[in-house]
């Protein structure tokens, strides 16, 4: 297996997407439980070697994603300080965003109740069933990177894209379409998502964007 372009590839997803870093750990559960030849006693240096290259390797884009954030504004956390001030998202890994969008269900109204409420709370609880599903049934790597890769969007203070947050999970789409093999699942799963898009598209010929 060639582990190099593995890492390589997940540098580069981290220098797009800070769920790009969900790779990392996810790539050393492949090498670590599924590869047990890659340990060799008389090799166990060069792997040690290797692996803290491939981690380097791995959190190299978002190293330099953090000094391009430094040359272009004087502070390797600016884009922190720009979801803060823009979008009013802090960091809250302990679930202040999930319970932000349940309280502030009763004051919203009309569309954005579905489209900033139960929608975010929906994408949020099929990626997580999904990801658990990986986990547990097609990959413990997948779940760990569809988990963490999930575990970004949750920490935000303020849920307003979770939809297009999860759909970096590519897990998920394994996981459809094992649970799709079942012909009741598949059906259910058609006529929710085929209502979903004529929902939406509706609301966006209307509104513009819902999203």
């Amino acid at each position: 297996r060639n582990y190099f372009w593995g890492f390589l590839l997940a540098g580069l997803a981290s220098f797009t997407k800070v769920s790009g870093l969900a790779l990392i750990p996810a790539l050393f559960a492949e090498i670590l439980i599924y590869d047990r030849g890659f340990f060799q006693v008389k090799k166990l240096g060069d792997k040690a070697i290797f692996l803290a290259v491939g981690f380097f390797l791995s959190v190299s884009g978002f190293l330099f994603y953090l000094l391009w954030n430094y040359i272009l504004w004087g502070d390797f956390f600016q884009f922190v300080k720009i979801q803060r001030e823009h979008w009013f998202e802090t960091f809250a890994p302990f679930g202040q965003g999930l319970l932000n969008v349940v309280l502030s269900l009763d004051g919203k109204s009309g569309i954005e109740k579905y489209t900033l409420g139960y929608a975010q709370i929906a994408a949020f609880a099929i990626a997580l069933i999904l990801s658990l599903f990986s986990f547990f049934k097609i990959r413990i790597s997948y779940g760990i990177y569809a988990l963490l890769a999930l575990w970004f969007p949750f920490s935000m203070s303020f849920w307003v894209s979770m939809l297009r947050y999860v759909l970096v999970i590519f897990p998920m789409y394994i996981a459809l379409s094992l649970l799709s093999k079942n012909m009741i699942f598949a059906l259910i799963w058609i006529t929710l998502s085929l209502a979903i898009l004529v929902t939406f598209s509706l609301l966006f010929v209307q509104y513009g964007p819902v999203l």
